[in-house]
């Protein structure tokens, strides 16, 4: 077979960190993706209902903006995927006191339920998935964990 440029500086992408990278991620989102539909849940669905959670917890008020930056994602995105759960009545909407143009948002009673129930399917793919590599999990979660907070730092002082 001929080789050209590209091929001679990329023989093998399952070589290249980026590229596993992704793979990776895109098996994990596929796995995940399959366990939910037995609750009728994505996997970016979850996430929003998370990070909705997760929010309430540590602040008074929430958002979209804010479900936006803690997911990392555009905010029409998060617009969508709120409307969609408010249909379902998994998130509920509420007027600010303070300006009645803004929506505070929480989980209602059943989208905590739905929660807890996707906590238990996410626990147990964490440990079919991850559980190939059990040994390496904590050192790769704590590599992982320092790359994110540096390409966390790197791209918030690139907006500023």
């Amino acid at each position: 077979m001929a080789k050209n440029g590209f091929t001679d500086m990329f023989p093998n992408p399952e070589d290249k960190m980026g590229y596993l990278i992704w793979q990776i991620s895109m098996l994990w989102v596929r796995k995940v993706n399959q366990s939910l539909q037995e609750i009728g849940l994505t996997h970016t669905q979850l996430i929003t209902l998370a990070a909705t959670e997760w929010l309430n917890f540590k602040q008074e008020q929430v958002i979209q903006r804010d479900i936006a930056q803690k997911m990392k994602v555009d905010r029409m995105l998060v617009s969508k995927l709120v409307s969609k759960l408010v249909d379902s009545e998994l998130i509920q909407k509420k007027s600010s006191e303070e300006d009645s143009r803004v929506n505070l948002l929480s989980l209602t009673d059943s989208g905590r339920e739905l929660l807890m129930d996707a906590i238990v399917i996410m626990k147990r793919n964490e440990k079919e998935f991850f559980g190939l590599v059990e040994e390496d999990v904590p050192e790769l979660t704590q590599k992982l964990k320092k790359l994110y907070l540096l390409a966390e730092d790197e791209a918030t002082n690139s907006t500023h």
